[in-house]
């Protein structure tokens, strides 16, 4: 009885294939990480030299993971035995064809894995700028730091200082009451939150747009107020909010 084969196994195998691109979408644990080890392989057994292949992911603990992957099947296919699962067999031959590139160039993998370009984006960027730091105009080699909220109110601070010079940060701090501490915190909360906000700036126009949408929201999140309120409360309320408190 033949081992019953994945519904998608024609579309994994097409994904293997170096001269075509593809996006992969899948859950976690159908072996997504599986097959891009098979499709860098496969790249292996094509290149001259093994950093002509990269491989980026977001943390360092995929980028880990992907590459102690990739030097396990390459370890495996030492062995002249196939193995038995028809799952790791793709892998092994794949793997096979990249230790027969490997001896053909000398690269000697398995005892420099370090030659593997599986790495995250940030150190990615970060090899650019070492191998070309005038181009940069850095002055230095930045470095990669995962406390990021510490730069986000460095940075906060530093446009609440150039208020002198900059209209729309006097704006804000006169719409905050010259509250500087304040003003500080909501732009690095802002910054820390770039990524809700920013996509917004490519679909807007102009500024007049942005403030339709900012009214928009604020209308929305009114009216979901409003629902929620007990009945006869705007008559409550009301008194006090013409009153001003003396302190």
């Amino acid at each position: 009885m033949s081992e019953r084969q994945p519904p998608d196994i024609d579309a994994r195998q097409a994904a293997i294939d170096p001269e075509r691109s593809f996006i992969v979408q899948a859950p976690a644990g159908s072996g997504k990480t599986s097959l891009l080890t098979d499709r860098i392989l496969a790249l292996l057994a094509r290149v001259q030299t093994p950093e002509q292949v990269v491989a980026m992911t977001f943390t360092r603990k995929a980028a880990a993971e992907m590459h102690a992957r990739v030097m396990e099947k390459l370890q495996r296919a030492t062995s002249d035995t196939p193995p038995e699962d028809a799952h790791e067999l793709q892998g092994w031959l794949l793997a096979r064809q990249a230790l027969a590139q490997d001896q053909a160039q000398g690269w000697d993998l398995l005892s420099h894995p370090a030659r593997l370009r599986i790495q995250t984006i940030d150190s990615f960027c970060a090899s650019l700028v070492r191998a070309m730091p005038w181009l940069t105009g850095l002055g230095g080699m930045p470095q990669i730091v995962d406390d990021a909220p510490a730069l986000y109110a460095e940075a906060a601070r530093r446009t609440v200082e150039s208020a002198d010079t900059h209209e729309d940060v006097r704006a804000l701090l006169t719409h905050l009451d010259l509250a500087v501490g304040d003003v500080v915190q909501a732009v690095s909360d802002m910054l820390g939150k770039r990524d809700q906000w920013l996509p917004l700036l490519n679909q807007a126009d102009d500024t007049g747009q942005l403030a339709g949408y900012l009214h928009q929201t604020l209308s929305e999140e009114l009216q979901m107020l409003a629902a929620a309120m007990p009945v006869g409360w705007q008559h409550t309320l009301a008194p006090w909010a013409g009153r001003r408190h003396r302190h």
